[in-house]
C-alpha cells in the first residue's frame, strides 16, 4: 500500500465542541464529512478497543488489518460504539483489491 493520502487527528472540541474524543457518535460526523466519494470505499480497521464489546465480531487483539465493510457499515459499527479507546481505521476504493498491510 502507498503512502495516505490524508491523515486526520481530531480532539472532541473540533469535531463537536464536546470536550471527550473518540465518541462513536464523532466517527460518524467525521465519515459523514467524507463526501459521496466514500460510499465507494471499503473500510479496514486494526487495534480497536472500545468501552464495551464491539458490535462485530473484530478481534481487539489482531496485528493485520481486518475488513469492516462499506461505508454504511463503518457508521453502523461507530453509532454502536460509545467511545473508542484505541483504533486505525482506512479506507479505500471497493474494487482496487488493495489490502491494507
Amino acid at each position: 500500500m502507498g503512502s495516505a493520502c490524508y491523515v486526520i487527528r481530531l480532539d472532541g472540541a473540533v469535531i463537536d465542541g464536546d470536550g471527550v474524543s473518540c465518541l462513536g457518535r464523532q466517527l460518524v460526523l467525521i465519515v459523514d464529512s467524507l463526501g459521496e466519494e466514500a460510499n465507494r470505499w471499503i473500510w479496514f480497521a486494526q487495534d480497536i478497543d472500545a468501552y464495551h464489546d464491539l458490535p462485530v465480531s473484530i478481534d481487539r487483539d489482531f496485528a493485520d488489518f481486518q475488513e469492516i465493510g462499506t461505508t454504511e457499515e463503518m457508521k453502523q459499527l461507530a453509532k454502536a460504539v460509545d467511545q473508542f479507546l484505541s483504533g486505525t481505521f482506512v479506507a479505500i476504493p471497493d474494487g482496487s483489491n488493495g489490502i491494507p498491510p
